[in-house]
């Protein structure tokens, strides 16, 4: 025998459990399951989102005019001049920045004779700006997140950091930063977006330019094995701003 209720009372029956279903769902605010893509750490944000109140943008030609005389400050500070005493004697003096060995007399010379290399390096900050800012990053002059560190790749607020004080350091030293983050940049890129939690690119590492690396201070003293990763990567490329722009532009795109 046959106890199943008649098709229409069994509509009718379904229908009440759907809608007292929703009743207990209104009433208790039960969340519901979001699917998001994995490695997404959050909306793609408007420059007034990124940015803190003690942050300058370098997206202004305000922003630009302080980065430029802040460097060019710092490259007159560690320029060496050459000091010809009555009897003819030469000798040079110079600055040294943090953590730099004393330079030899003809490292010295060559610095003078290439001192226009400063330009060089200011005109490659500008443009790795331009190319950072083309793909919705947001650069500036801040205090990372990160304690002790001179640069930083924020993708969740999309903002690169530079630490005023690293900007101390003059132009070499900036564009090095830059193209470092820049490759974090990329790493993100390749998750999904400037928005995603990066992912290593699979690059050759060169293990010649991470020794002495500072992968081993306070500041990367909690990280992950991927997180290793990633700075090594960025460490072993960061010093050309060909990659970090080549990159950027393969992934970013």
């Amino acid at each position: 025998m046959d106890f199943r209720l008649p098709l229409p009372l069994r509509r009718v029956s379904y229908a009440l459990c759907l809608f007292i279903l929703f009743v207990v769902l209104e009433k208790f605010k039960l969340p519901l399951p979001r699917w998001q893509p994995a490695g997404l750490l959050a909306p793609l944000k408007s420059n007034s989102q990124k940015l803190r109140n003690v942050e300058i943008p370098l997206n202004t030609p305000d922003g630009l005019q302080v980065l430029k005389e802040a460097i060019h400050a710092a490259d007159n500070r560690y320029r060496p001049k050459m000091i010809i005493d009555p009897l003819g004697q030469v000798s040079y003096r110079y600055s040294l920045r943090e953590g730099e060995k004393k330079k030899s007399e003809a490292e010295l010379k060559k610095l003078l004779e290439t001192s226009r290399q400063n330009e060089n390096y200011t005109r490659k900050i500008y443009r790795i700006i331009d190319t950072l800012t083309s793909f919705g990053v947001l650069v500036v002059i801040g205090e990372p997140l990160k304690r002790g560190a001179s640069g930083e790749w924020d993708p969740f607020h999309q903002v690169l950091r530079l630490s005023p004080k690293s900007l101390n350091m003059g132009s070499e030293v900036v564009l090095e930063i830059l193209n470092h983050e820049s490759i974090h940049v990329a790493q993100s890129c390749k998750a999904g977006g400037i928005n995603y939690r990066p992912q290593p690119l699979d690059l050759p590492l060169s293990p010649e330019r991470i020794t002495g690396k500072p992968l081993k201070s306070d500041v990367y003293a909690s990280i992950t094995s991927t997180q290793r990763r990633l700075e090594q990567e960025a460490y072993s490329y960061e010093y050309s701003n060909r990659a970090a722009r080549n990159l950027l532009a393969k992934h970013c795109s």
